[in-house]
């Protein structure tokens, strides 16, 4: 899988880019702040 379509279905599952306040990566995982809960997209 290209990263730049991982990164854009990453985005797509939590709610869009407009859901997202921050990311912080580090080696093993990625940590959003989102702006509302995911529970509704899942």
């Amino acid at each position: 899988m290209k990263y730049e379509q991982l990164a854009k279905d990453i985005i797509e599952n939590v709610g869009g880019k407009e859901n997202v306040n921050s990311v912080v990566h580090c080696i093993t995982r990625l940590r959003f702040k989102r702006k509302r809960s995911i529970t509704k997209y899942l």
